[in-house]
C-alpha cells in the first residue's frame, strides 16, 4: 500500500509538471528554438522551465513542402535569441502551449502572415475577438494582393491541405496472419 501511495505521488508530480497553466507563461521569456515557421522554444527564466510554444491562430507550410524553409527562416529572424511577450490561450493536444508571440510589442504571429509566410488559421479563429480576427484576416489580404511569400504562388496549397494529402498517401500497416 505504502508503495503504491508513493507511485501516485511521483506520477502525479510528473504529470503536473508536464501541462502548463496558461498564466505560467505571462511575462517575458527567451526564444532558445525555432522549430518551424509557427513553433518556437523558449525559455522562462524566472520560472526556469523551457517550453514548447505554438502561435496561436496561423498555420505556416510544413516544413517539407513549398515555402517551409523561407517561414522557419523568417521566424528565426524575427524572434531567435530575442526576449519575447506571451498571451496564451492554453495548451494544444501535444502539450505545447497556444500563444500570440510579442518582440518590443510587434505582434510576431501578424508579421508571419504579412510576410506571405502563413495563413490565417480560420479553425481557431473562435479563440479571437472580432478585432483580431479583422487584424489578421487584414494582413492576409495584404500578403495575397501584393503576392507576397506563398502568394506568389498561382494556388499555395494551404498546410492543413498538405497535411491530409500527405496522411491519405502514408500507407496504413496491414494486419498479417502468420500460420505455422
Amino acid at each position: 500500500m505504502q508503495i503504491l501511495a508513493k507511485l501516485l505521488v511521483v506520477t502525479t508530480m510528473f504529470f503536473s509538471t508536464c501541462l502548463v497553466r496558461p498564466e505560467a507563461v505571462s511575462g517575458t521569456s527567451e526564444v532558445v528554438g525555432v522549430s518551424d515557421g509557427d513553433t518556437i522554444t523558449v525559455i522562462d527564466h524566472a520560472k526556469n522551465i523551457r517550453l514548447k510554444i505554438r502561435l496561436a491562430t496561423i498555420d505556416a507550410p510544413e516544413s517539407n513542402q513549398a515555402f517551409g524553409a523561407r517561414s522557419k527562416q523568417s521566424l528565426s529572424e524575427l524572434v531567435y535569441k530575442k526576449n519575447v511577450t506571451l498571451k496564451s490561450f492554453g495548451n494544444d493536444k501535444y502539450g505545447r502551449v497556444i500563444a500570440e508571440v510579442f518582440v518590443d510589442g510587434k505582434n510576431i504571429n501578424v508579421e508571419q502572415i504579412k510576410r506571405g509566410l502563413a495563413w490565417h488559421y480560420k479553425h481557431h479563429e473562435k479563440q479571437q475577438t472580432a478585432a483580431e480576427r479583422l487584424i489578421y484576416s487584414k494582413a492576409q489580404d495584404f500578403a495575397k494582393e501584393n503576392r507576397i511569400g506563398l502568394w506568389a504562388e498561382s494556388d499555395p496549397v494551404p498546410p492543413w491541405d498538405f497535411r491530409k494529402e500527405k496522411a491519405e498517401k502514408t500507407p496504413k500497416p496491414t494486419k498479417y496472419l502468420f500460420i505455422r
